[in-house]
């Protein structure tokens, strides 16, 4: 019996491993111990320009879409409110209880955390239009806790929506399923810099710390 608990605690700690080292590695990061850097999904092609008098050859990579739909409050919402902002997208179902609660308490601890920078913005975009009138929206937006100066719950139209939800934010998924619980990551240029599980707490620790990330390279000006 000792010599089975003796095992089980050394697969413990070598599972763990990987995990400190991955905090110890982003802690280092964003305290500027080592270079940042956060990758862009999407390429679409390539440039040629100069940088220091020499002709380099950048790569251009793909945008969210410029989109206007409504907000819970009833209010017109365009995509250039969030121009030179970091936010995190989803999209879901207002009556699929189980895995929108696990994404809205996410947003709120997420809209906790950022409450104080103006930098980062939330969004979710709501694929139940027979449902969600303009009544539920509010309702479900005021139960969560959901601030509308950091957090905008949009709707209004369902096909427009799921386009963006797949072409726009690259997100596979149907229209029955919608994304099943995943987040998408947002740079202030409108690139997509990260896909994050809500079902997996290391990838919600994972998002915060990417956020982070994402805030120091625009500090820097390298984002």
């Amino acid at each position: 019996m000792k010599g089975k608990l003796i095992k089980f605690s050394i697969l413990g700690v070598l599972l763990g491993i990987p995990v400190i080292l991955l905090f110890l590695v982003d802690k280092a990061a964003i305290e500027g111990e080592k270079p940042l850097w956060l990758k862009v999904y999407h390429p679409v092609g390539t440039e040629e320009k100069t940088v220091d008098g020499k002709s380099v050859v950048d790569t251009i990579f793909h945008k969210v879409p410029v989109f206007e739909l409504t907000d819970q409050e009833g209010k017109p919402f365009n995509s250039e409110q969030l121009a030179g902002k970091i936010y995190v997208a989803d999209f879901i179902y207002t009556e699929r209880q189980a895995i929108t609660q696990a994404m809205c308490s996410e947003y709120l601890h997420l809209q906790e955390t950022f409450s104080k920078d103006d930098k980062v913005r939330l969004v979710s975009f709501t694929l139940s239009q027979e449902h969600d009138s303009l009544e539920v929206m509010q309702s479900f937006a005021n139960d969560y806790g959901a601030n509308p100066a950091k957090w905008s719950l949009l709707g209004g139209d369902r096909e427009k929506a799921f386009q963006l939800m797949q072409e726009g934010y690259k997100a596979q998924a149907t229209k029955e399923t919608g994304v099943n619980g995943m987040m998408v990551l947002v740079d202030r240029k409108g690139q997509i810099r990260g896909y994050y599980n809500v079902k997996d707490p290391k990838e919600m620790t994972r998002l915060e710390t990417e956020i982070r990330v994402l805030l120091e390279l625009a500090k820097q000006g390298r984002d």
